[in-house]
């Protein structure tokens, strides 16, 4: 019985040890398409290679085989968990590492500025300064050369005096704060215009006055202006509120009036 063991086993290192061999011939391989070997038209044009045979090539040839067992994701992709409440000999069992009652047991936490019920530190300090943030007022700016090249392709006429109500339906359609002029390309400007908006720079009122135009800063409240900005002048039949004092050297004119219809001819 022993005799016959050894010989099997001397069998297997045999065949492990013997050099691994080809499907096919190698010569169809190695022959270019213009070969003129009668083995090139009578074997195909590729051949299976064993999957020992092609990762034995790979070690040879200095490039480790890529093979599935060994696929891993990179180092420091995957964390593991903490396992929390799984007896005191993990270091995290009893009261998971939360401590002893409290705020840090329970599930929020302490508030933002919470100091554990003293006095906190932004109510012992005084409040500094003023900010005017929620309720400022930002205008729209217009540029010069915008509005130079909105007359020019037709969406304005300069011969009509050029109010916010206009400008909100050729220029800004979603215009809610009102409209300041800025001299920004008043190079190009050379319209002759009278506007009437909210505000308007020093040196855009200059380059307007200089070609003959004219603006007036008019004063509008929240309700005023959507008023003017969403509904016809005919239509309208409120008055508009004054500037407060405060307020009325910014603009030339403090109270609006609409304007009033022309009257008609006598026949």
């Amino acid at each position: 019985m022993s005799i016959f063991l050894q010989r099997i086993a001397t069998s297997v290192i045999a065949f492990r040890t013997a050099a691994p061999r080809l499907l096919s011939p190698p010569l169809p391989l190695l022959c270019s398409s213009s070969c003129s070997s009668p083995l090139s038209s009578a074997t195909p044009a590729l051949h299976t290679w064993p999957a020992h045979t092609a990762q034995r090539a790979a070690v040879s040839s200095g490039a480790a085989p890529l093979l599935l067992h060994e696929l891993a994701p990179n180092a420091g992709a995957k964390k593991k968990y903490k396992r929390v409440g799984r007896g005191e000999g993990s270091g995290k069992g009893k009261t998971s590492g939360r401590g002893h009652k409290g705020h840090g047991q329970r599930g929020g936490g302490a508030r933002l500025g919470f100091e554990g019920g003293q006095f906190p530190l932004v109510r012992r300090l005084r409040k500094f300064g003023f900010s005017n943030h929620r309720f400022r007022v930002t205008y729209q700016p217009l540029n010069l050369n915008q509005l130079q090249a909105a007359i020019d392709t037709g969406r304005i006429d300069p011969s009509e005096t050029i109010t916010m109500r206009m400008l909100r339906q050729t220029i800004f359609p979603k215009l809610k704060h009102g409209v300041k002029i800025l001299a920004t390309g008043k190079e190009w400007f050379e319209a002759k215009v009278n506007l009437e908006v909210s505000a308007v720079s020093a040196e855009a009122r200059k380059a307007i006055e200089e070609r003959g135009g004219s603006v007036t800063t008019v004063y509008f409240n929240k309700l005023g202006l959507r008023t003017i900005l969403r509904n016809d002048p005919k239509d309208i039949t409120i008055g508009f509120a004054a500037a407060p004092i405060k307020k009325e050297a910014r603009f030339d004119l403090t109270r609006y009036h609409l304007p009033q219809p022309p009257s008609p001819s006598p026949s």
